[in-house]
């Protein structure tokens, strides 16, 4: 599969709860219509795994699976590199200072992330 448009020939595993995760990064903008929905990431990698259809996750949940061959990217020419969807945060109280722990933890993983 090469084209957008051909995703509709196809079973989408997608979410039920953040409905924004069903906004697809692909040029053009692509919102799907899920066949089969989860509310939680792991499920929606888990039943693509198994076979139920395709899925948009996130690049630190499926890197070992696509070096391991067990899934495949698709679509990676019309991908958007570094949308928004691959972005973490940290949230906190705006209010208070950031508690030095949470400074260190920040500083430490910050550099290992690898999405």
């Amino acid at each position: 599969m090469q084209q957008t448009h051909e995703l509709a020939n196809h079973n989408i595993v997608g979410f039920s709860g953040a409905k924004v995760l069903n906004d697809w990064p692909l040029k053009g903008g692509y919102t799907v219509k899920p066949t089969l929905s989860s509310s939680n990431g792991e499920t929606v990698r888990q039943l693509t795994l198994a076979g139920n259809g395709i899925a948009c996750l996130s690049g630190f949940m499926v890197k070992n699976n696509i070096e391991n061959g067990s899934l495949v990217t698709l679509l990676q020419t019309e991908k958007i590199n570094k949308s928004e969807r691959e972005l973490i945060n940290a949230v906190y109280y705006k209010s208070s200072s950031v508690a030095k722990r949470i400074s260190a933890f920040i500083d430490y993983i910050q550099p290992k992330l690898v999405l």
